[in-house]
């Protein structure tokens, strides 16, 4: 696709240099779909839900953060999906200092239950083409970028209805919190 495409709202795929299946190309992944969406209408910038199905990848499904702060979501997705759940991350381009994530913490909870969270970062950085109006990048040119932060790829969950709450922080008073009430469907 093109920059006018992307003006006109289109996603667009960037090539990343990681498997994309692997925790690295999902997090660039991730990033990238977050720049596939413009802000009104997006799904980390939603606060209920309601957009949380917006330009989801065929074999995986995206759950959103926030940009800070506490939000409560509810949403339905497709059985046989595996999740990815952003518990906390920042993502930067290449004219800012990597972020300082050494204090940065979180957990997640999945129907009461504790789940261990993994730490991904990409040290290579992969180029992120947005829409127009998306809140990742605000451009539709090109951004080289890279993540890191605590993430989950949760198997995918049985059918019926869940309770997925997470938080995290960077240590140094910015959080984000997400409680999702997800019903999965046949």
């Amino acid at each position: 696709m093109s920059i006018f495409t992307r003006m006109l709202g289109q996603p667009d795929i960037a090539t990343i240099p990681y498997s994309p299946d692997s925790m690295e190309g999902l997090v660039a992944r991730w990033v990238q779909w977050g720049a596939s969406v413009k802000d009104e209408i997006n799904p980390i910038s939603d606060l209920t839900g309601e957009n949380a199905d917006k330009c989801q990848p065929n074999d995986v499904w995206f759950l959103a953060g926030c940009f800070g702060g506490a939000v409560h979501r509810k949403c339905t997705i497709p059985a046989n999906k595996k999740l990815l759940v952003p518990v906390f991350n920042m993502w930067f381009t290449e004219h800012y200092e990597p972020p300082n994530l050494s204090k940065a913490h979180g957990f997640m909870k999945l129907n009461g239950k504790n789940i261990e969270l993994d730490k991904v970062f990409t040290h290579k950085p992969f180029i992120v083409r947005g829409v127009w109006g998306n809140p990742v990048t605000s451009s539709i040119l090109e951004h080289e970028m890279r993540v890191g932060g605590l993430w989950k790829l949760l198997d995918a969950l049985p059918t019926g209805k869940h309770e997925l709450f997470f938080r995290g922080d960077d240590g140094e008073g910015f959080y984000v919190e997400a409680m999702y009430q997800i019903d999965v469907l046949p």
